[in-house]
């Protein structure tokens, strides 16, 4: 991925709930931009000394001329953003499987809310433990350190409801089904699941059938507009417009402008 370092955990443990994380390159061409897209991973960013602006669907940053750590948390926004650095700035950014941050913070409750990126400081001493990362001079021991911290922050949760319920979503149950399946009211479900991951479970469908569709697309498997039926979207209309909400692209353009086998394909530079 230009401009960012990624890596999948070296943890067993930590892979069974983390998806990766990234390290930007500050050595690269600045200032860029690139477009990030809806997924269902919950996203931890830290950024040492830097500058953060918020204009709608746009997010620009910048190096801060005083002292500054910035720690954010992106779990929920349902259309494209677009990123720009200005300047070089210290990052490290942790994507979360869905569920997998609550096996590391148990407070996740108070940082759910209707805004899709929040600042992110759950325990008295976060920040002086993550951002001493910024401090360590290799990359081997950014990544040592940091598995390390994340790793002693663990604390499996057993949630088999919540488990099931995400296992459900990714079958052709209606959500009407999956509740009556587990004995619960949809309302209940609904709820629920918010409280978990931070969305509603109709929304973290629509996001992993576009997420699947990529991926039944990179592998060639059929054409767009079979995989896009075998995705239950239920006509071509029903796919091109969910698929332009999320991107503001239809399906031929961002196909074009994405390389799918990059590591982390939700951005386009």
């Amino acid at each position: 991925m230009k401009h960012a370092d990624f890596y999948k955990p070296q943890s067993e443990l930590l892979s069974r709930h983390i998806e990766g994380y990234y390290f930007m390159n500050q050595k690269d061409a600045y200032p860029f931009q690139y477009y990030t897209f809806p997924n269902n991973f919950c996203i931890l960013t830290l950024m040492n000394n830097a500058y953060l602006e918020i204009k709608g669907h746009d997010v620009l940053i910048s190096r801060s001329p005083i002292p500054a750590q910035i720690s954010s948390l992106t779990y929920h926004y349902k259309t494209q953003l677009s990123v720009q650095y200005l300047e070089p700035v210290e990052e490290l950014t942790v994507y979360f499987k869905p569920n997998g941050i609550n096996h590391f913070i148990n407070n996740m409750t108070d940082f759910y809310r209707a805004e899709s990126m929040v600042s992110f400081d759950p325990y008295e001493d976060f920040k002086s433990v993550f951002f001493k990362i910024f401090d360590l001079e290799s990359r081997t021991s950014q990544i040592d350190y940091l598995e390390n911290q994340l790793t002693s922050l663990f604390c499996e949760q057993k949630d088999l409801l919540i488990e099931n319920i995400l296992s459900d979503l990714d079958s052709d149950r209606s959500i009407e089904d999956i509740a009556q399946k587990h004995k619960i009211s949809r309302q209940y479900l609904n709820q629920y699941f918010k409280l978990k991951i931070g969305k509603s479970p109709s929304e973290f469908r629509k996001v992993s059938r576009f997420r699947r569709l990529l991926e039944s697309y990179k592998n060639k498997e059929k054409s767009l507009t079979q995989i896009s039926y075998d995705h239950l979207f239920f006509d071509q209309s029903h796919f091109n417009r969910d698929f332009k909400a999320m991107t503001k692209l239809n399906p031929k353009e961002f196909l074009a402008k994405t390389d799918l086998g990059q590591q982390n394909k939700w951005l386009i530079f």
